[in-house]
């Protein structure tokens, strides 16, 4: 059984880069990489506005410090983390206990499964506060929706259009004839 005990009977064995490069949960790996760069560097350069009443810096995310400090923590954690796995996937086949293998797919797994749930938490939190945000509407949190402008219910003749390609419609083209059926 060569793929038994965690691949263990390959301990040892040579890193072929180009192998690796192309291997599935490397291609993930680097993806994942990718995202959690998409995640903590847009929150990190425009995450934080001026505030209007001090020096200091407010959180877009419904004026809420917690919810920029949670996005970024994630983001710089799992790209720390893709990191790391990146480097532990590069050195597992010279691990060559057992134990250690399975040590290191277990903890991969756990993270795994953790940070999965953490990136769900953090989808929740940081789109119902952008949902419920009210300063993207320009009014204060105890005031009414503004609505629309109120107009005399009745639009002037001004504003109608005439069809498309009306003016250049010729009823009798020449050279044209209208065939006899």
């Amino acid at each position: 059984m060569e793929g038994a005990s965690f691949g263990a009977g390959l301990a040892g064995a040579a890193v072929d880069p180009v192998s690796f490069a192309k291997r599935p949960q490397t291609l993930l790996r680097v993806v994942s990489w990718v995202f959690a760069i998409a995640v903590f560097g847009p929150i990190v350069n425009e995450g934080y506005v001026n505030s209007d009443d001090g020096p200091e810096l407010r959180c877009v995310f419904n004026g809420n410090a917690g919810a920029c400090r949670f996005g970024v923590t994630l983001g710089l954690g799992a790209f720390l983390a893709c990191a790391a796995f990146l480097l532990l996937d590069l050195r597992f086949q010279q691990i060559s206990s057992v134990r250690d293998r399975r040590r290191a797919v277990l903890l991969d797994l756990g993270f795994s499964g953790v940070w999965s749930f953490l990136w769900f938490v953090g989808f929740c939190f940081l789109t119902d506060m952008s949902i419920f945000a009210t300063e993207q509407l320009g009014t204060g949190a105890g005031q009414d929706y503004p609505g629309y402008p109120v107009g005399s219910g009745v639009e002037g003749t001004e504003t109608y259009q005439s069809p498309p390609f009306t003016e250049t419609l010729d009823t009798s083209p020449k050279g044209y004839q209208v065939p006899a059926y």
